[in-house]
């Protein structure tokens, strides 16, 4: 067992949490245990294919996917702000764009490079979201109350998770190599990861959902 199976635990707990406090919420929040369901079965199944040495590119493409339209749309449809709601809408709206490139076929558009700029999008659209969405609740004149906004913990979590992935995709795709690379990889990965799930977690557990 690799450090990065431990994960596997860290996010059948938050879905435990999910689930014990699954009435406390409304609307898309509530099905995010859901959501963390379907992440876990999709991450056992991929360590399955890589056990099988069969390629996990198209399942890690559906996830990128099915993760950035269920986080933008949870911003589209959970916050109050007319702005971030635009935001998220209009960024879904080129992410999906940017997915029929690809599904039509258009001649500019490799495979390699469709996989690398989809997740690439994806994690800029929702940390440009998630930033917006902080950024506004610093500025508003209401008192910030960590332990009653679900969304200031999704944000954090999402800018954690999605800024350390980044990285470590433009690093692979200029081929950019730095000292005990792998070791850092991987406690990075394990950290923003640990991170998320701890973020979706207390959002969980916040005493009023938005």
């Amino acid at each position: 067992m690799t450090p990065l199976d431990f994960l596997y635990f860290i996010m059948l707990g938050a879905i435990v949490v999910g689930f014990v406090t699954y009435q406390h919420r409304r609307g898309l929040l509530k099905m995010l245990p859901w959501f963390l369901v379907l992440m876990l079965l999709s991450e056992l199944y991929a360590k399955y294919l890589m056990l099988e040495n069969r390629a996990t590119m198209a399942l890690y493409d559906v996830v990128t996917f099915l993760e950035f339209i269920y986080f933008s749309s949870l911003y589209a449809v959970q916050v109050t702000s007319k702005f971030n709601r635009l935001l998220a809408v209009v960024l879904i709206g080129l992410f999906v764009l940017s997915e029929l490139l690809f599904v039509f076929h258009v001649p500019w558009v490799k495979v390699l490079d469709y996989n690398i700029l989809s997740y690439f999008l994806s994690s800029l659209f929702l940390i440009i979201i998630a930033m917006s969405y902080l950024l506004e609740a610093l500025r508003s004149d209401n008192i910030i109350n960590f332990n009653n906004n679900p969304m200031i913990w999704v944000s954090l979590g999402l800018m954690l998770y999605q800024s350390s992935a980044s990285f470590f995709l433009v690093a692979n795709y200029f081929e950019i190599v730095f000292k005990h690379q792998q070791v850092i990889h991987i406690s990075v990965t394990f950290m923003s990861v640990l991170s998320l799930y701890t973020c979706l977690t207390i959002a969980m557990l916040c005493k009023r959902y938005e």
